[in-house]
């Protein structure tokens, strides 16, 4: 028989769902952890051509990382992170912010998909 607090537990998780870990940071970081960032652009940051070719050479050196796409990102910007990603083979999926409170100032995240990479500095304008 299930004691009090598992059961109290069970009908949370039903009522609520599976409880996130970090949600705060992962809404953060379009959906994933801060450990496994490689490299952020904030909105300013996408529409610069530089920052951009940053983002190219990233991904030809690791075509194992996907790149994460805020859904706010205006169209021209947009439609650069794409032919990038396409030219690299890499992996993109756009995050849709559903609330105002998820609201994030980065515009694109770089990451790996399952490894902790642990990199200290990840603002495409401090590599």
């Amino acid at each position: 028989m299930a004691s009090n607090n598992e059961l109290e537990n069970r009908l949370d998780q039903g009522i609520y769902g599976t409880p996130q870990l970090k949600p705060d940071e992962q809404r953060h970081y379009l959906g994933t952890f801060r450990e496994r960032v490689a490299l952020t652009l904030d909105f300013e940051e996408v529409k610069n051509f530089d920052y951009l070719e940053r983002v190219r050479k990233e991904l030809m050196q690791h075509p194992e990382y996907q790149l994460l796409i805020n859904g706010d990102v205006p169209a021209s910007s947009f439609s650069a992170l794409i032919r990038i990603s396409r030219q690299t083979n890499t992996k993109f999926e756009t995050v849709a912010n559903s609330t105002s409170s998820a609201q994030t100032e980065l515009a694109a995240v770089i990451a790996s998909p399952d490894t902790a990479l642990n990199i200290e500095y990840v603002d495409v304008a401090h590599k």
